[in-house]
């Protein structure tokens, strides 16, 4: 059997986070709830038959909008998928992003107005899971958990999410 300790290696100056405050730190799935703005850095430490392994994981916790916002769009460049979507202003994973596409929304103005239209930019997801090096950010006060995101086209939001830097 593995053991596995998690451990606060580095918070913001004005955290009151410690290593007690993580969640279930012994096991492969524990959380926590940033407190303050800015990065945290964990330590992963596995020790199997005497012989033990670590990684960091670096977790960035942003002014993001209090509300998701889906955009879905038709990505341009070739190699991406068709009729993609993603969403904005939450937990993300920069190293999962592989295409840059240009998106067109469509917004109706509460009091009648005609519709208005724009260009935007929409990051396409390679995958829907992280892998090393990948920088994840979440809300303020958003409880992050070890669950791999999920992007989709059906209107929920990627699963807040710790990952392995």
């Amino acid at each position: 059997m593995t053991d596995i300790v998690w451990e606060l290696v580095f918070a913001p100056g004005d955290s009151k986070l410690t290593t007690a405050s993580i969640a279930d730190a012994a096991t492969a799935t524990p959380h926590f709830t940033p407190d303050v703005l800015g990065g945290y850095t964990l330590r992963v430490t596995g020790n199997k038959d005497g012989v033990a392994s670590s990684v960091f994981v670096h977790i960035e916790a942003i002014d993001a909008p209090v509300f998701w916002r889906r955009v879905s769009y038709k990505p341009t460049a070739p190699s991406a998928a068709l009729n993609a979507s993603t969403f904005v202003g939450g937990v993300y994973g920069a190293a999962a992003v592989k295409e840059v596409a240009c998106a067109q929304q469509s917004h109706e103005l509460a009091d009648g107005e005609e519709p208005t239209s724009f260009i935007s930019f929409a990051l396409a997801t390679a995958r829907a899971g992280g892998s090393a090096g990948d920088v994840w950010e979440a809300r303020l006060g958003q409880l992050l958990g070890s669950r791999m995101p999920t992007w989709t086209s059906a209107g929920s939001a990627p699963s807040p999410t710790m990952m392995v830097t």
